[in-house]
């Protein structure tokens, strides 16, 4: 299979790059840059702001994976931010899809990332593929976002829009946590009662494979593993797997304060995603639980 991949160069589209190679597949990649660090992978050129894709990079292609997107984490979501969180998304998704439009011969399959965050703040209540998005700002993100990649079912594609929690892995979500924590300094953020949906790279990598080649698989997919946890569970879990102890708390004011919506929506809101649909599939996840895939990543970094 040809894949063409957009956001093929990030935390998770470089191992996504590596796990299609891997399994035999064709790779091909849109990216600002024009670079790849994978031989063999063509890149063309694309800037989704003002429109603008190279055309041939359709041809022959079988599928496409959209995992295009400005990081959410990093600091406060000033209105710039916020701009860049939905246009990086949106318009890079609308771009693939109107391209996709004006070829007669088009991709079998239409791949888009899209976040837990759709869901809002759902407390403790496991939510699954039908529950309707939330009503903060990620959610509306997500939900633009997953309405632009619903095109491509029009124009005859199978379209899958996977729902991703937190991914663990030597990069992404535990870059700015591991050293705090290392350090001693690890915290409680909140009351800890926000659970935490996560998911292992590895396991991402495999899904987004997975869903490839499944072909009863379309719409909404949850990918996080079948067991998520609160924030202190998960504060907790990377303590002891880093062998530092676990005493401080940051209250929730203090977060609201310094981070406003960014603070909220990011460190003290969560989902409980249920995983049942994929796993409906015959897809395994290789790492179930936080212990594990923790101390597999920590391992591997010695």
């Amino acid at each position: 299979m040809h894949v063409l991949i957009a956001g093929g160069t990030g935390f998770i589209g470089a191992r996504l790059v590596k796990g299609l190679l891997e399994a035999g597949h064709e790779v091909s990649l849109v990216s600002r840059s024009g670079k790849s660090r994978f031989d063999g992978v063509k890149v063309h050129n694309w800037n989704p702001t003002e429109g603008k894709m190279d055309a041939s990079a359709l041809d022959g292609v079988d599928a496409v994976i959209n995992l295009a997107g400005d990081s959410i984490a990093g600091g406060p979501w000033t209105r710039d931010k916020k701009r860049s969180i939905r246009d990086s998304r949106v318009l890079s998704t609308r771009l693939l899809v109107d391209a996709i439009a004006r070829i007669e011969k088009r991709p079998q399959v239409f791949v888009s990332a899209s976040g837990a965050g759709y869901y809002g703040h759902t407390g403790e209540v496991w939510v699954d593929e039908e529950k309707p998005p939330g009503k903060d700002f990620l959610s509306g993100v997500c939900a633009e976002w997953e309405n632009e990649a619903r095109r491509a079912e029009a124009l005859g594609l199978r379209t899958v829009r996977v729902r991703t929690g937190l991914t663990l892995g030597q990069g992404g979500f535990l870059s700015p946590l591991k050293w705090p924590f290392r350090m001693g300094l690890g915290a409680v953020l909140g009351n800890g009662r926000q659970y935490m949906s996560w998911i292992h790279i590895e396991d991402l990598v495999n899904l987004y494979l997975h869903v490839l080649t499944h072909e009863t698989l379309s719409e909404a997919v949850n990918a996080g593993a079948p067991n998520p946890v609160t924030n202190a569970v998960f504060s907790r879990t990377l303590a002891s797997t880093l062998g530092r102890p676990l005493f401080l708390r940051v209250p929730s004011p203090a977060i609201l304060i310094l981070g406003r919506s960014f603070g909220r929506e990011l460190l003290l809101t969560g989902q409980r995603m249920k995983v049942d649909k994929i796993l409906s599939t015959g897809f395994t996840f290789h790492y179930d639980y936080l212990e594990d895939a923790l101390r597999e990543i920590f391992t591997s970094s010695l």
